[in-house]
């Protein structure tokens, strides 16, 4: 799919069609962004999940992601991890609004098939903080882009983080800066809620 129906907007700080929820939020930063800008001034719930799953997160995650794709919702993420991957596979099949942000800049970003229809139903932004020349991603990029993730979000959902991983030390983070973690009513999930993460009802 060609790009040109969905344009490539930059925003700097201070910038006048610049989203008043950044600033609100802390986010000062240049940006660049493919899509629906009006997301950004909704209700946002972020999404992460570590690479290597537990069959048991695996089934409540893939029903979770049935129901809330039936619902008025924005989920930002990087969705880059399998399960990741998979629940904006899901999430694209529904009602729910996205906002995808890759670790990288978005100069030479390709939308996929599949993100024509959401982003022709204005349910779907392409957001970066990374400048143009940033191709590639990075473990460090990843983790910068991570951070931007939550503090777009008003609330985080993680599904599972393997002990001692990247995803457990991030979500320690977040927990211990006061935002509000969810995760599943599940034994794998336990070290998460010994952290202070909530359970959400399935």
């Amino acid at each position: 799919m060609k790009r040109g129906a969905f344009p490539l907007t930059k925003w700097l700080p201070g910038d006048r069609d610049v989203p008043p929820s950044l600033a609100a939020k802390g986010i000062l930063e240049p940006l660049q962004a493919i899509g629906e800008h009006g997301l950004l001034n909704l209700p946002i719930m972020s999404l992460f999940c570590s690479v290597k799953c537990p069959g048991s997160v695996i089934l409540k995650t893939y029903e979770a992601m049935q129901r809330l794709k039936l619902q008025d919702r924005v989920i930002a993420g990087g969705f880059h991890s399998p399960m990741e991957r998979t629940c904006l596979d899901i999430l694209l099949r529904g009602r729910t609004k996205l906002i995808l942000c890759p670790a990288h800049g978005l100069r030479r970003f390709r939308l996929r098939p599949e993100w024509k229809i959401p982003m022709s139903e204005n349910r779907l932004l392409v957001l970066s903080p990374f400048d143009e020349s940033v191709r590639r991603s990075t473990v460090h990029q990843a983790s910068a882009r991570n951070k931007f993730v939550a503090a777009l979000a008003d609330m985080t959902l993680i599904p599972f983080a393997a002990r001692r991983s990247r995803t457990e030390r991030f979500a320690a983070e977040l927990l211990g800066s006061g935002k509000l973690v969810y995760t599943f009513p599940d034994a794998e999930s336990q070290p998460l809620i010994d952290l202070g993460a909530r359970v959400i009802p399935l």
